[in-house]
């Protein structure tokens, strides 16, 4: 007889196998705090944290009604292109940085990795100190990754982009109001940060 017949999952495996520990409800999209919108707000909450450490005034967000895409880009100094997978991708326990670097740095970004494991694609770029690092994750687990030095017109931040996947999520629809709604009481609890979802800028008022 063997030791043990347990199966062994990775962190986003259990992640997808029980989504709702992840977010609780999780909704189809009609509620305001359905895991989509959450799911947006976790990466959104990375760039304002740029913001409120003196880096990056902009956060610019394009939604794809139809197909549920999401994509944010700020301009803040981006993360270490060497630690993209610490950052994005769920591990076994372990710090993510150094002491150091978060001395420095605003908190990582525990939650990136949840929208990373529920993800059907899931995309980071990050331009930083002169490099230019790229991570594709497929259901959370790593698919491929580059790194390569910047030219002189790339500007620090990072661009996240990503699609909620519906075989481990409910079919969901993204709803507008919703969507606009989060960018309102966004920019209206962080003055002189400018957002702007599908090109046209979104203000408290």
């Amino acid at each position: 007889m063997s030791e043990s017949n347990e199966e062994v999952y990775t962190i986003p495996d259990y992640m997808r196998m029980h989504p709702s520990m992840c977010y609780g409800k999780l909704g189809d999209g009609t509620g305001y705090f359905d895991c989509i919108y959450l799911m947006l707000q976790a990466i959104i909450e990375n760039s304002i944290d740029e913001f409120k450490m003196g880096f990056g005034d902009r956060i610019e967000v394009a939604v794809d009604y139809a197909t549920g895409e999401m994509c944010v880009r700020d301009y803040g100094r981006g993360a270490p292109v060497e630690k993209l997978g610490d950052c994005f991708i769920a591990h076994d326990g372990g710090e993510m940085y150094s002491a150091d670097f978060k001395k420095d740095h605003a908190v990582p970004w525990t939650s990136a990795v949840k929208v990373s494991a529920l993800s059907e694609g899931f995309l980071v770029q990050s331009v930083c100190n002169g490099k230019n690092g790229r991570l594709e994750v497929r259901h959370g687990k790593k698919v491929s990754y580059d790194m390569r030095e910047c030219g002189a017109d790339e500007k620090n931040g990072m661009l996240v982009r990503w699609t909620p996947d519906t075989t481990v999520l409910p079919a969901f629809t993204i709803a507008e109001e919703h969507v606009v709604r989060r960018f309102k009481e966004c920019a209206a609890a962080n003055p002189g940060l400018k957002f702007f979802l599908n090109g046209q800028e979104i203000s408290a008022v």
